[in-house]
């Protein structure tokens, strides 16, 4: 903070202090911004990065001083050349400690501190050496394209910092820069709802407004509604066991032995606690067992359709999550076996039956152990939210549940669950949130989809075609490029450069009512360095163009600022008048 206000005097003082030095007793604007901190008891900076903050602000001074005493004596440069002073002053040895403490390589350090050496310089050299700091090598001219095509694909455009990660010591101090502040905090805040809007219009591909109550309703209606999948495995389920009949005719004579064995165990009272174990004995199963008996007659045998019949009956009522049976589902399971198990040794006579049931009872029992799943997400009470919310349980540790719940649904009714997945994973926590509750943070789309299970991501995304799943990739990378890059971004709340342009801007108005045109003339000649940087950096096309150039020879960077000064836009026109004096 001390450095907030001691930065702001100095860029003052860039051009008042050259004046004020004549007079008795003058102490410099930025001594005395500084002794206004210590007096006030705001913290001392803490860290390389703040001192680097420091040293560039100071920096500020030298610059200013020649150029303040060229004003005062109405030498033409500054005048003429105010963006390239500004600039220069930018890239001085201050922010050379900025870079280094940033991350910056080598050649990012090299060209912070030539101080007016690359700006002001001509020739091929230093335009190489600029494009060097800029991207690195080939590798890094590659992550400059790759970059531009994430950004691309998440619904935004990068800032040069974001394709070049060399150049994000730079955005961080102009995001702490009088001039450059809000042009960078309006970028960072820009970029979190475009992100935001590409992440809606996917999820609007998918499923319109969709929610975790139309998802968990599409989740109710694709399991056992009409038409679900329930009532799907059941008619797959019947065609299946029907062409065994095929081979069986239907009144063929059917020992019950597993199925009478098992209704015995069940129903009859264990031997020295008969009174007791009669009263746990489920009283239905005793009553199945007597009617079997007396269906089964004199030769111990019913038709095969008769076995069947009851067999298809018993499976119904395994199938059905509404039916509420006298029968526990375990003794109910129990006794589909048995019934299985006599069904089996009666077609093991015929080969062509015996395969035909062996594809019914594969078929049913791995579909059952689905169903089973599926029953504790559409069982849940409260609605269909408390459905959405269990089917999406556990999507953290694996993909077991929601992979069993996607696959169960059409294609209309799975897109309305990833259409809700996609559209919440990017919302904000409710403390950040606003009136409307629809504020997009690219922290909270990256913290969920870290999050998520790999195999839960691609069941969720990647069934609607590869360029669907890479885009989701290419967001991720984005947001996590937020995350790691310049701190504006980060954190754009901007205390240090809010305030150092109000103390900025507060001398500029002193200076001129006091009449000193020529400080007053400096404060805006830096602020409006300051402003075209952060625009520049900051400028879709800009970055474009920038881009373009890391795949080109250093000697054609000429031919390519005519290609700048041909462009409609105000920035890059202004842009190619400072690179083409350089």
């Amino acid at each position: 903070m001390p450095y907030g206000l001691e930065g702001a005097g100095n860029l003052a003082g860039m051009v008042s202090d050259p004046f004020g030095q004549f007079l008795p007793g003058y102490q410099p604007t930025g001594q005395m911004a500084s002794g206004l901190a210590d007096t006030l008891g705001l913290p001392q900076p803490q860290g390389a990065l703040e001192q680097g903050v420091g040293n560039a602000s100071r920096a500020l001074v030298g610059t200013g001083l020649s150029a303040g005493a060229g004003l005062a004596a109405g030498a033409p440069q500054l005048a003429a050349q105010p963006l390239m002073q500004g600039v220069s002053t930018v890239t001085g040895a201050g922010a050379q400690d900025i870079a280094r403490e940033a991350g910056g390589g080598q050649m990012a350090q090299i060209l912070a501190g030539l101080a007016g050496g690359i700006l002001p310089g001509t020739g091929a050299g230093a335009q190489g050496a600029l494009r060097g700091a800029i991207r690195g090598g080939e590798e890094g001219r590659q992550g400059v394209q790759q970059a531009i095509g994430n950004f691309a694909a998440a619904g935004t455009a990068p800032t040069v910092g974001q394709v070049a990660p060399r150049m994000q010591w730079l955005e961080t101090l102009m995001s702490r820069t009088p001039g450059a502040t809000g042009v960078m905090s309006r970028k960072a805040a820009s970029q979190a709802e475009e992100i935001g809007a590409g992440v809606n219009r996917m999820a609007d591909d998918l499923a319109r407004n969709a929610d975790p109550t139309t998802a968990g309703q599409a989740i109710l209606e694709g399991v056992s509604g009409p038409g679900g999948f329930v009532s799907r495995f059941k008619e797959q389920a019947g065609k299946l066991y029907d062409e065994v009949d095929q081979y069986m005719p239907g009144q063929t004579a059917m020992p019950m032995k597993s199925t009478e064995g098992l209704l015995a165990r069940l129903s009859t009272p264990t031997k020295g606690a008969e009174a007791t174990s009669a009263l746990l004995s489920n009283p239905k199963l005793a009553g199945i067992r007597e009617a079997l008996t007396t269906d089964l007659g004199p030769n111990g045998t019913i038709p095969y359709e008769a076995a069947k019949a009851l067999r298809t009956r018993v499976g119904s009522m395994l199938g059905d999550f509404s039916l509420t049976s006298d029968v526990p589902r375990g003794e109910l399971k129990q006794l589909y076996g048995a019934l299985s198990d006599d069904l089996r040794a009666a077609t093991s006579k015929n080969p062509k039956a015996f395969a035909a049931n062996n594809r019914a009872e594969n078929f049913y029992r791995e579909n059952l152990a689905k169903i089973e799943n599926l029953e504790r997400v559409v069982g849940k009470a409260g609605g269909p939210e408390k459905i959405y919310n269990a089917a999406m349980q556990g999507t953290r540790e694996g993909s077991t549940t929601i992979r069993e719940v996607m696959s169960a649904l059409k294609g209309n009714e799975a897109k309305e669950v990833s259409s809700a997945v996609l559209r919440r994973m990017g919302r904000a926590n409710n403390s950040a949130q606003n009136d409307v509750a629809d504020k997009f943070s690219t922290g909270t789309f990256l913290t969920n989809w870290a999050a998520m299970d790999k195999g839960a991501k691609n069941v969720l995304f990647s069934r609607y075609g590869d360029d669907f799943a890479a885009n989701m990739d290419k967001i991720a990378k984005v947001t996590s490029n937020l995350r790691d890059g310049a701190d504006y971004l980060r954190n754009p709340s901007g205390t240090a450069g809010a305030l150092a342009q109000q103390t900025t801007a507060a001398t500029a108005v002193v200076s001129a009512l006091t009449g000193n045109v020529g400080v007053t003339a400096g404060i805006a000649a830096g602020a409006g360095a300051a402003n075209l940087t952060a625009r520049l950096m900051t400028n879709p096309k800009f970055v474009s163009w920038l881009a373009r150039q890391t795949n080109r020879p250093v000697g054609v960077l000429p031919a390519q600022i005519g290609v700048l000064a041909q462009s409609k836009d105000p920035d890059l026109q202004e842009a190619a008048q400072l690179l083409g004096s350089m």
